[in-house]
Formats: structure tokens, C-alpha cells, sequence
């Protein structure tokens, strides 16, 4: 599971793609999550859509070849003027002159969120851009206000796992405006049926052109050898394209206590599914863990 800094394209000036990559340059990710989530974080390496261990896993040979955004302040100012931005005493302002402020919403009580949201930004505000945290009620109202469109940049969790559909649905699901209708795989415009990140229809690809919600709704349906290359194709639009600025990957804390059983497996995976999948019995019939002596 990650989380992101995710747009509303159909709001200016995210509609496009220039002022997201100048964002993702802009926004150091590393001091982001240092101030938010030190403990149960740790920067994402890059946007994938995927966590990156599990990127590590099924994406091998593309993970190295995607566009790390590194914090660079000359590589976002560049992306910000071929956006048509303008600076003007200090200040960056939309194509059209009027002010621009980044205006980011996070469900009250979120200490993580609002915290990586604050420092985003004095970030922003250091570099020109003027900025401010809007806090919501609760989290359902959050979701259905993030749905509704109300917003133009959200916290949005993804990579969700550990199946390679759940993995990017978050991108390219519902919310994106994919849905399965009859089968069949239809795209809503934005602000239509739950659409609230309004991306293209298609998006291309070195220089072919793809749809990211066929290929996602693919993933349901294939094994794991044929999943690799449509998670490839969607980690480099996800990387290409920034729906949303992939932040900090959360750590998977596991917690034993020694104090009645020993033995406990030393294998995150098998810690993670013995909390649902195995009851505490199986785990001891299987001799995974043993009565303290």
C-alpha cells in the first residue's frame, strides 16, 4: 500500500501533464515522508503504482528504466514553462495569469496525511506557488466529496495488492472512470459515474497508444507470467502520465509476543495471513508455534 498526491484533471491547471511532472520534481519525497509517516514509511523510489518491493517482484527490468523525479527544482521550473506557467515576482502564475494555488484536502484525524500535506506545502510555497491544507470532516465524507469532484488535489491510497488487479484499479478503476458494464470494459467522462481523476481514455506509451482500464480490467483474468508485461505497460503510463505523485510506500510492522508461544515464523508474508487466513490452532497443529516451556 502507498500513498499519493492524486489530481482532478478536469480542474486547470492538472489537466496538464507538464505542471504534474513539474509537481512530482518539485515535491521532495524524501523530507515528505520524514515529516509524516518516518516509522511506517519509506519514500517511493519512484510513481509506479506499485509498491516497491512488490515493483521489484513483478517489474524487474522496467523498475530501472522509469523516470525517478527526483527533487529538481531547474527540471520542474522547466516543466512548469512549457506548461505555459509564468513567473512573475517570485510567484508562478497560470497560462492565462491568473494566481495559482494548490489547494490539497485530507480527512481530519489523518495526523500522517495532514502532516506530509503541510510540509508539501512550505515546499510549495518556498519554490512560488502558493498553497493551502483543507481538512474534511470525517474520512466517508472525505470519499464521497473526493468522488463528487469537489476537489482538485486529494491523498489517495494505492497499490493496494497483493493481487496485480487490486494494484492498479486504484489508478485505473472506477475512480478513474473504468467500470465493468456486462461485461465489457466503458469509460465515463470525467465528473460522470464516480470519475474524479478524469485521465484520457488512452494514453501513449512509447509512442503506441494504450487504454489503461482495459488493460487493468485484463489483470483480473490472467496468470502471473502474462501479468508481468500488462503491469509493465501500466507502471510506464503510471510513470508517464502522474494521475497521481506516488509518495511513501508503507512498511508492513509485524508484532509477536513471546510470552505464552515461541517459534513464531520468520516470514512477513506468513506473519500477514496468519492474522486471517490460519487461526491461532492451525498455527499450532502445524507446529509453526510452539507453548512457552
Amino acid at each position: 500500500m502507498a500513498v499519493s498526491m492524486a489530481f482532478n484533471q478536469s480542474k486547470k491547471p492538472y489537466d496538464n501533464v507538464h505542471v504534474r511532472r513539474g509537481l512530482a520534481y518539485l515535491i521532495d519525497r524524501e523530507q515528505v515522508t520524514k515529516v509524516a509517516s518516518p516509522e511506517g514509511g519509506t519514500p517511493a523510489t519512484t510513481t509506479s503504482g506499485i509498491h516497491q518491493k512488490a515493483a521489484a517482484a513483478w517489474i524487474p527490468d522496467t523498475l530501472p528504466k522509469l523516470e525517478p523525479y527526483k527533487a529538481d527544482l531547474a527540471k520542474a521550473e522547466e516543466e512548469f514553462k512549457t506548461a505555459g506557467l509564468t513567473k512573475k515576482d517570485g510567484k508562478w502564475t497560470l497560462a492565462d495569469g491568473t494566481p495559482w494555488k494548490v489547494s490539497m484536502h485530507a480527512p481530519a484525524g489523518f495526523s500522517d496525511w495532514l502532516s506530509a500535506q503541510e510540509n508539501i506545502k512550505s515546499q510549495l510555497i518556498k519554490a512560488g506557488i502558493d498553497a493551502e491544507v483543507v481538512t474534511t470532516a470525517d474520512y466517508p465524507v472525505y470519499l464521497e466529496e473526493l468522488a463528487a469532484g469537489k476537489y482538485d488535489v486529494g491523498f489517495w491510497l494505492i497499490a493496494l495488492g497483493p493481487a496485480p488487479y487490486d494494484i492498479f484499479q486504484r489508478l485505473y478503476g472506477v475512480s478513474n472512470g473504468w467500470a465493468n458494464v456486462g461485461g465489457k470494459i466503458k469509460h465515463s467522462p470525467a465528473g460522470k459515474s464516480g470519475n474524479w481523476m478524469g485521465s484520457p481514455e488512452e494514453i501513449e506509451v512509447d509512442g503506441a497508444k494504450i487504454n489503461p482500464g482495459e488493460l487493468t480490467a485484463k489483470l483480473n483474468s490472467v496468470g502471473p507470467d502474462e501479468a508481468k508485461p500488462i503491469m509493465s505497460q501500466l507502471a510506464m503510463a503510471a510513470n508517464q502520465d502522474l494521475p497521481v505523485i506516488q509518495l511513501w510506500d508503507y512498511i508492513n510492522n509485524q508484532f509477536v509476543n513471546n510470552s505464552r508461544f515461541t517459534g513464531w515464523p520468520h516470514d512477513d508474508e506468513v506473519l500477514r495471513l496468519g492474522t486471517g487466513v490460519l487461526p491461532s490452532g492451525v498455527w499450532i497443529q502445524q507446529g509453526l508455534v510452539k507453548a512457552k516451556q
